[in-house]
């Protein structure tokens, strides 16, 4: 097994490299950030470059709960996983509880990919990524093509992967307090706009996972708009991203005149 770390903070991090420097097997990468997606596709590139069969990509704030690793790659060496392109952990915030289930696992639609064991010659098979989205949704866009090619992903139910990276919005409505979670400006820009892209894209294709994808955001859009008291800064992304969107602009957000 080999650590491949990819450095795209442009700092100073001299004195993290030489405490990880004294441990084998640790490779060490600096580049610009050219974007979520091309992070992703430069690490599994260097993994599958280097001859593993399975590739992960980890990233900063998310911790496995003991023995998930573990269990990841116990399933993966005692499965047959030629068909599975995506073995992945339950993915929770550190906050969030977690209820044991009968079923160990199952097959899903799609996840995110950080934390997962990914299949390298699937992956090679596939083409990577689409580049283009630059910043989320370029991983569930793998996933559907991945299942359109009569792929499996397999969600390990009792295996838990954790995320550090949020902050509760709490806002008080008579008597009760309203929770939900904060996103950034940024963020909302980006998912708004990839995810109509690739509605439009699989609309056709894969219109069960469309319509089931299109409640869920639809959910979470009201869930915002009355818990989070600053829903109103951030609807202007929102509003950016479509208009994005009908331009057919992609990759990197650049502030342009909208109006």
């Amino acid at each position: 097994d080999k650590l491949y770390v990819l450095d795209i903070t442009n700092q100073d991090l001299d004195e993290f490299y030489a405490h990880i420097k004294r441990y084998p097997h640790v490779e060490i990468a600096k580049t610009d950030d050219f974007g979520e997606a091309y992070s992703y596709k430069i690490l599994y590139d260097k993994q599958k470059e280097d001859g593993y069969d399975l590739g992960m990509v980890m990233e900063l704030g998310y911790y496995f709960e003991e023995g998930c690793f573990n269990a990841l790659k116990l399933f993966a060496l005692t499965k047959k996983i030629e068909n599975m392109a995506i073995i992945t952990p339950a993915p929770l915030y550190s906050c969030q509880t977690h209820e044991r289930k009968a079923e160990t696992y199952r097959p899903i639609k799609g996840c995110k990919l950080v934390g997962v064991l990914l299949n390298l010659d699937i992956y090679e098979s596939l083409g990577g990524f689409d580049l283009e989205y630059y910043q989320t949704t370029f991983d569930y866009d793998y996933c559907i093509r991945a299942r359109l090619d009569k792929k499996e992903i397999i969600l390990l139910q009792n295996e838990v992967l954790r995320n550090i990276n949020f902050r509760l919005i709490e806002k008080k409505m008579f008597f009760q307090t309203l929770t939900t979670y904060d996103k950034d400006p940024m963020e909302l820009y980006y998912e708004t706009r990839n995810k109509l892209f690739l509605w439009d894209k699989y609309k056709h294709i894969d219109p069960e996972y469309v319509e089931l994808d299109k409640k869920l955001t639809k959910a979470e859009m009201h869930e915002m708009r009355f818990r989070d008291k600053e829903f109103k800064d951030k609807k202007i992304m929102i509003t950016y991203a479509k208009q994005d969107y009908k331009k057919g602009i992609k990759g990197e957000y650049i502030p342009r005149d909208y109006f």
